[in-house]
């Protein structure tokens, strides 16, 4: 049977992964889902083990319009990522080519 685009070859064997991405404070179970967890940072460093599709739907209590957005960097780190970035083009100009 010809693969199609993107499939992959199923193999029988029952081999363990020899990476298993943890996920916090929950015991490696086949089907467990997670529980709910506190909304912020931490939702977004929730792995979850497995293939499975897990459904997505946005938090309806959420203002999404009305977030402000916020700079990543200050201005201060701004001008020192600035002066750095100079300072490595003057460097790379003096640097003779490396054939």
């Amino acid at each position: 049977v010809p693969l199609l685009p993107g499939q992959v070859e199923q193999e029988v064997s029952l081999s363990v992964p020899s990476y298993v991405p943890s996920v916090a404070g929950q015991p490696l179970t086949p089907g467990t889902k997670p529980g709910p967890t506190v909304k912020g940072a931490d939702k977004q460093r929730e792995e979850i083990v497995g293939d499975e599709v897990q459904p997505f739907s946005l938090d309806e209590e959420f203002d999404y319009d009305a977030v402000v957005l916020t700079p990543k960097f200050t201005p201060a780190e701004m001008n020192a990522i600035k002066e750095l970035s100079k300072q490595k083009t003057k460097s790379a100009d003096l640097e003779e080519p490396h054939d």
